[in-house]
């Protein structure tokens, strides 16, 4: 076998997909890490301490993008790669949309500045649980894939295998 067709085997989409939220999830965390609290009396606001500006946190969240370093499997000549890719990149993209949709919709308009603030301090902890679901989501479809990958090639006829295979 040579030694980059390990990359065209069905699991390495998601084998991508699990380094990508590895890396991202500490950069993520080291970003926002960095974002400065506004207290709500500084903005006009009823309650909370952790004010943030809504597009430093989106931006703190860039390094999700490396989730969908899977799309590049979408090319490959195996079917199953395909799907694998296919699957590992909607929980990408879903990754990506839960917290940018919780971020969005949960914004306050500051009138002085314009400026849209998000309640970090109560809204994280639903960020990280919607995270958490979300990798759960993606091992699990993992995990699926390799029993339905495993199904059908026993369930493959003598007559389809190459016959190189079948000696």
């Amino acid at each position: 076998m040579d030694g980059w067709q390990i990359l065209h085997r069905w699991y390495i989409p998601f084998v991508v997909f699990a380094i990508g939220a590895a890396i991202s999830v500490p950069w993520a965390l080291y970003f926002e890490a960095q974002l400065q609290p506004v207290p709500a009396e500084e903005l006009g606001l009823a309650y909370g301490q952790a004010w943030m500006p809504r597009d430093s946190v989106l931006a703190a969240m860039t390094p999700y993008l490396f989730t969908l370093a899977p799309f590049v499997w979408f090319f490959d000549a195996d079917g199953r790669t395909r799907w694998a890719a296919f699957w590992a990149t909607l929980v990408g993209v879903i990754r990506i949309a839960v917290p940018v949709a919780l971020i969005t919709m949960t914004d306050v308009p500051v009138l002085d500045s314009g400026q849209r603030y998000v309640d970090w301090g109560a809204l994280r902890i639903m960020v990280w649980f919607a995270e958490a679901e979300v990798l759960g989501l993606g091992f699990l479809l993992w995990a699926s894939f390799a029993t339905l990958a495993r199904a059908s090639k026993k369930a493959r006829p003598a007559s389809a295998v190459p016959a190189y295979e079948g000696a």
